[in-house]
């Protein structure tokens, strides 16, 4: 996940967070010293790593992050269209022994530049040696077995090089400082928010009525687990992108120190119904103490994904609707409650929900009003039949008992 600051027409700066998606265009180059992966996307954004090796180890010695400022993923940019690339060059960061991979499940944050911060977890990497096309034998980050975080090297340098424009000389640079938020205030349950996406062409292409309510894990001071609530507020900053086969929303909130990145793909199956579905979760957030009471790591920044999510599933040309709360698990420190959603991520069409469909629950609970109606129903009549029965059968007895005096005679 990249996070990139950039400056508003206002004066003012924001960070605007995106995602590396997985079908991503790989190119690079491999020596016996040296080797290189890049990664481009979208056009406009492009990763590219450097590592060298001794024959003894091998260790990332710079990086690079491409960008250009597009109104999809930089509204209201000063500059908007204007490209930089931004380099961190002079590293010794993932030093791993030679023959052997590293890994490291815990989030790896990188400062690029001064302005983009790289967040990558579950990263597995080997860059020489590669042997039958497999990882050889992982290298544990220390992170994965301590809590201690390890100094980022002060010997790294930033380079900033403009990619394909030159932005004006005269330009005044306005920094802001990280937001002290103020303890939550409000309702205590999720606000419905309204959330519209656009694709290149100005054309909306996502839509997302939901509400959304955040319980994120964290340890206290005194060592304990807590558990943090932040109800997404309906004003959030809204980005996304839409692609034949893949689209996103991203919610950035509390100046941009919360950012929640929804994924969907489509699913095709020969001679079945082509589907979508959410599939994905990313949230890059600062374990403020306003939110995190009590929190071992004030200000800490944090990242949490789950690419496996499969929520919501509904044929493409439908929305997807469901009045019920939606509990989910994203991870073992994070679940996420979705009220009364109603979203369609493909096939928008005039700016409007298609058709909706109405999730399990929703379906059920009508089921069950229905079945209580019919048997009601039936209860009733037969009832009345019986009452009718009993009726019936009372003047057939008293005629009998007229009768016997008449037949004695």
């Amino acid at each position: 996940m990249f996070r990139v600051e950039y400056e508003l027409i206002q004066g003012m700066t924001r960070n605007t967070t995106y995602v590396l998606p997985e079908n991503c265009t790989v190119s690079g180059f491999c020596e016996e010293e040296t080797a290189t992966v890049t990664l481009s996307f979208d056009t406009a954004f492009n990763l590219s790593a450097s590592f060298s090796s001794d024959d003894k180890t091998f260790k990332l010695v710079s990086l690079s992050v491409g960008y250009t400022r597009s109104a999809a993923h930089f509204p209201h940019a000063l500059y908007p269209d204007t490209s930089n690339i931004e380099e961190l060059t002079n590293l010794t960061l993932l030093e791993t022994n030679a023959g052997k991979s590293y890994l490291c499940k815990e989030p790896e944050v990188i400062k690029v530049g001064p302005h983009v911060t790289l967040e990558v977890l579950e990263l597995q990497i080997q860059p020489f040696d590669v042997k039958n096309g497999t990882f050889g034998e992982a290298n544990e980050c220390n992170k994965d077995h301590s809590s201690t975080i390890a100094p980022f090297p002060t010997n790294a340098s930033f380079t900033i090089v403009p990619a394909s424009s030159i932005l004006p000389t005269n330009r005044t640079n306005t920094t802001t400082n990280m937001p002290t938020l103020p303890p939550p205030i409000g309702p205590t349950e999720p606000l419905q928010g309204n959330y519209t996406v656009h694709d290149s062409e100005g054309k909306v292409c996502l839509l997302a009525d939901m509400g959304l309510q955040l319980r994120i894990n964290y340890t206290k001071q005194n060592g304990q687990i807590a558990t943090g609530v932040v109800n997404v507020p309906v004003n959030s900053e809204v980005s996304g992108k839409c692609s034949e086969s893949h689209s996103s929303l991203t919610l950035a909130f509390y100046d941009a120190t919360f950012n929640l990145t929804i994924s969907f793909a489509m699913h095709k199956k020969d001679g079945d119904p082509d589907t979508y579905q959410w599939t994905g979760l990313y949230l890059s957030y600062v374990e403020a103490p306003s939110i995190f009471p009590g929190t071992q790591h004030p200000n800490k920044p944090r990242l949490i994904s789950n690419t496996s999510v499969h929520l919501f599933t509904t044929g493409v040309g439908k929305s997807y609707k469901c009045k019920a709360d939606v509990n989910a698990t994203v991870t073992k420190d994070m679940t996420i409650l979705v009220r009364r959603v109603h979203l369609q991520s493909f096939g928008v069409k005039y700016g409007q929900f298609s058709a909706p469909e109405e999730c399990v629950e929703d379906s059920s609970g009508s089921v069950d009003k229905t079945v209580i109606i019919v048997v009601g129903i039936v209860l009733f009549i037969i009832a009345l039949c019986v009452a009718v029965a009993g009726v019936v059968g009372k003047r057939k007895e008293h005629k009998m008992y007229i009768r016997l005096p008449s037949l004695l005679d």
